[in-house]
């Protein structure tokens, strides 16, 4: 009788359980493009993050990454979550005077960023998980 009532106190509190669901797409965050001013310097191209949810962001580190994962697909805001992705990880940078870590930009002569075309793809694949 004894098991009888433990095995049904089980099943009760198993039932009850909430179930986990899984936590659905990973939203990307309100960044953009233009959250990053591009200098040109005599080692190559630098980026400086200014806007408040990338620096916001960075500061949060590793805790950011899903989220700016989900901003790789949207031309609006890949080039800003790759230079983020890139500085939380703290890999190594390939610097030039025209590309950054695989980015390719080019400054105009009143110092404005140009993003180079088609490469929004072949960013994303570069943060893609093993």
């Amino acid at each position: 009788m004894r098991i009888k009532a433990i095995v049904i106190m089980l099943a009760l509190a198993v039932g009850c359980a909430p179930v986990l669901r899984s936590p659905g797409p990973v939203p990307s965050p309100g960044i953009g493009n233009d959250d990053i001013a591009w200098e040109g310097t005599l080692l190559g191209l630098y980026p400086m993050v200014r806007g408040e949810e990338s620096r916001r962001l960075l500061a949060l580190g590793r805790e950011a990454v899903p989220g700016l994962r989900a901003a790789l697909a949207h031309p609006d805001k890949y080039a800003a979550a790759h230079v983020l992705l890139t500085l939380i990880a703290g890999n190594k940078v390939e610097v030039s005077a025209t590309h950054w870590n695989g980015l390719r930009v080019s400054l105009t002569a009143d110092g404005k960023a140009v993003l180079g075309e088609g490469q929004m793809d072949e960013i994303r694949e570069r943060w893609q998980q093993p």
